[in-house]
Formats: C-alpha cells, structure tokens, sequence
C-alpha cells in the first residue's frame, strides 16, 4: 500500500494562516495595482497620439519593466517575509513549543522558505494578464513566461533562505531583516563590484588584449550566485538575442575548454550554485535552532524523553478520560 502524501505540517499551517488574512489580499491588490499603472504608463509613452500610430515594437518593452520591477520588489519583500519567521516565533515565545512537536528543525526551515515561495507564486500569477500585454502583440512565447517565473522562483529560493537564515541566529525581527539585506546586497551588488574591481587589478597589471582570457574566466565564476543577474540575463537575452552564454561564442578562441563549457551553459551552472547556497543557509538555519546542538547522545535521549512526556501530558490535558456514569 503507498504511503498518503503529506505536506511539510509548518507549510500547511502558514498557508492556513495566510489564506485567512486581509493583509495578504490587500498586498496582492496593491502590487497588482504599482504593476497596472507601470505597464500602463509604459504603454502611453511608446504610443504617438498625434499621428494615431502604436509602434509595436517599442510595446514589447513592457515585459522587461515589468520584470525588472517585479524582482525589484520580491527582492525586498522575500526576506522581510522570510526574516521574521523564526524570529518572530521567539518573539511570540512559540518556538520552544514548536521544537517540542515531532517536526524535525530541518522541516520547519524548509516549511517556512515554502511559504514565502507560495507568496510569490501567487503575486507572479496573479501579474500574468498584465505581463502577458507583451504576449499579445506578438513576439514571445508562453515558454520565456514559464522560464521568467522559474528563475524567479530559483532566486527566491536563495533570498528565502537567507532571511530563514538571519532569522534563525538572531532574537529580533528588525535585526534579522537587515542583516538579511546585508547579505542578499553582498550576493547581488558585492559580486558586480568584486568583479570590476579585479578586472580593474588585471587591466592595470597586464595591460593587453591577453587580459581577455582573464576576464572571461572571472565573468561567469562571480556572478553565478548572483539572483539578479541570474533573471536579468534571461529578461536580457530574450529581447536583445545576447546574453551571457553568446559571450563562449564571441570569444570560443580565447577561452579554455572548461570555462566556454561553464559559460556556454552558465544558466544552468548558475541555477546549480543557487541550489548549493540555498541548502547551505537552510542546513545552518536548522542547526541554529536544534535543542539537540552541541548535545552527547545520552542528553539528546533525555530532552527526546522529556518531550514525549510533555506531548502526551498536553494530550491527555485535551483529551481527558470521561468519568464513568452512575
């Protein structure tokens, strides 16, 4: 016989939460809202009402804004959503209750980078009539939409996991947001300057044409964490036909075997190390707030011990046994 499917019980709980909450229908409305009267105003400035002319051509520019104003703003609402999970279950004095359950820390991390990425999922959803502008006056296709939406969902995975993370080690939820954006900024602005900054070192040292081999190497090796340029480069690349992996072409003859390979499939190298980072910061996460950290086998057993026993004393409190009639 299959085993039922069950979901995460943490994610179940916020989606509960979240679906019987005004905030987030009013957040929705809103966002919707910023998105309308941007693509409208988009739209008013590429159309000639003097002549009664639309140029198509220039209406297509309503998805990259749209894009880029959509990640603009998931980028700073992810780990305000995402910092203030853990934190705030011990600013309510909840999460001792929590880890007493049988959910395990690493469920309850991933529960809540779950929840953050369904927000998301339904503010990208519920966006698509607007973005979808572009779609109808021709050339896009439904595939560069789905592919938007899952490199958006890569990189809030990695944001989602970061503010999980800050949340985890530290008390506060205003501190857990900052240092959050701290780190997220060192992914996204600290790798762009950390990347001119050596090509600078480089130019300066060799100074030739030689150099090239040395830009290329470091191109794809900085920015491959980088969530920004990891949907930037789709959004590039669909409307201007050139992107980071037309660079292995331009400059096949300067490159090493393994670096064209990297650059020639860097989506997906990159999509790989978002991954990597995102099941590092949740693996920190869930040992950040283990009862059993630090713990010899014999104390974990005690603290399982003392936990059965307050899970069934709070049961049989629930559910007390009925006095016998008569």
């Amino acid at each position: 016989m299959s085993k039922k499917f069950r979901i995460n019980p943490i994610l179940d709980k916020e989606l509960i939460v979240n679906s019987r909450s005004i905030k987030f229908s009013i957040f929705v409305a809103v966002y919707n809202l910023v998105l309308m009267l941007i693509a409208l105003s988009t739209f008013s400035m590429v159309t000639s009402v003097q002549v009664g002319r639309i140029d198509y051509q220039q209406v297509m520019g309503i998805f990259p804004t749209i894009a880029l104003i959509q990640c603009l703003i998931i980028s700073i609402a992810i780990p305000i959503l995402t910092a203030s999970s853990i934190a705030g279950e011990r600013e309510r004095q909840t999460l001792d209750v929590l880890l007493t359950t049988p959910v395990k820390p690493v469920q309850i991390v991933w529960g809540k980078i779950f929840s953050s990425m369904v927000t998301v999922l339904m503010y990208l959803l519920c966006s698509m009539p607007i973005m979808s502008l572009a779609f109808i006056f021709g050339g896009m296709s439904w595939i560069s939409i789905i592919k938007f939406i899952f490199l958006v969902l890569i990189a809030s995975l990695l944001a989602g996991s970061i503010g999980v993370f800050t949340s985890s080690v530290t008390k506060k939820t205003i501190a857990s947001i900052i240092i959050s954006l701290i780190i997220l900024g060192v992914f996204i602005f600290g790798t762009a300057m950390l990347f001119g900054v050596i090509l600078g070192l480089i130019n300066l040292v060799f100074n030739s044409s030689s150099t090239i081999n040395y830009k290329m190497f470091f191109a794809p090796a900085l920015v491959l964490g980088n969530p920004a340029v990891l949907v930037g480069n789709s959004v590039v690349q669909e409307f201007s036909g050139f992107g980071i992996p037309d660079l292995a072409k331009e400059f096949k003859s300067n490159l090493m075997p393994h670096m064209y390979f990297v650059i020639r499939h860097w989506t997906i190298f990159s999509i790989i190390v978002h991954l990597l980072f995102t099941r590092m910061f949740v693996g920190l996460a869930s040992r950040a707030i283990n009862p059993l950290k630090g713990k010899t086998p014999k104390q974990a057993r005690v603290v399982n011990n003392n936990n059965s026993n307050n899970n069934n004393s709070n049961n049989i409190n629930n559910n007390p046994t009925p006095m016998p009639e008569g």
